[in-house]
């Protein structure tokens, strides 16, 4: 059998080419916009090798200091996660294509969601700084906005793959409308639903650990106290247990995504 010759599609290489002019036009007014400075640029990256050689160390003495930081991490992301999804739980049914009560409340909540989203968490987080001070706190208030958003959402979506025979059925039997939810949708997607949760645990942790370099505490102000007085030893340890800490959570969430959905499929 013959080798058959591939000939370029004509429309697809203009498309191609389209996409090409159009990112190296960008590449060209973004580089003119930054003002860019090779020098500036070329000794920072000569400034790499020693600050790395300095972040070869491992401070001891500040690891109690670095573990409650981390624990207090933890708990942040876990009592914002709580307070949001139990929110978000709510928000999921009423605007699901399948259990929403009312379009127009559906529309309204949406609409509201999407904006909560577009808006960056950081910004969030400074909010709650600027109306409760620096602390917990706060950042649990600034998380728990974009995480009842996206768990919203996402519930919404786990929601809706349950169909509507099971409202059409329940409905017959005359059940009102919490529960339906209660009695037929939640037992039915509660697993699904474990699962997101599950995984945006290990989204707060991250996000918290970020978000303690605004002032929000936790190993995320360590590591920017550490960063501002050039501690690199200090930084090396936040770094590890922050890498072991999400490294862990990486493979327990997998676990337990894994194992609900083997059980959802059974």
């Amino acid at each position: 059998m013959k080798n058959k010759i591939q000939v370029a599609h004509r429309p697809t290489r203009r498309k191609q080419l389209i996409f090409w002019s159009i990112t190296a036009l960008l590449v060209v007014l973004s580089y003119i916009q930054l003002d860019f400075d090779w020098n500036l640029f070329w000794a920072g990256v000569k400034k790499v090798p020693g600050i790395a050689a300095s972040m070869m160390q491992f401070s001891w003495e500040v690891l109690p200091a670095v573990m409650d930081a981390m624990i207090m991490t933890l708990a942040i992301a876990a009592i914002g996660l709580t307070i949001s999804a139990l929110w978000a739980l709510l928000l999921g049914f009423l605007i699901a294509s399948n259990t929403a009560p009312s379009p127009m409340l559906k529309l309204i909540i949406n609409s509201i969601c999407i904006i909560i989203r577009t808006i960056p968490a950081t910004i969030w987080v400074l909010l709650a700084v600027a109306s409760a001070g620096f602390g917990a706190t706060s950042a649990i208030l600034g998380l728990a906005l974009p995480t009842v958003a996206y768990l919203a959402k996402t519930f919404a979506n786990q929601i809706e793959s349950c169909g509507k025979d099971l409202k059409e059925a329940m409905t017959a039997l005359g059940t009102s409308w919490v529960v339906s939810i209660c009695r037929g949708f939640l037992p039915m997607c509660k697993t699904s639903l474990m699962a997101v949760v599950a995984f945006r645990f290990e989204m707060g942790v991250s996000e918290s650990t970020v978000l303690g370099l605004v002032g929000c505490g936790g190993i995320g102000y360590m590591i920017s106290r550490y960063i501002k007085a050039y501690k690199f030893g200090e930084l090396t340890t936040c770094l590890v247990v922050v890498l072991i800490v999400m490294y862990t959570l990486e493979l327990c969430t997998a676990q337990v995504r894994k194992t609900m959905r083997k059980n959802c499929n059974e």
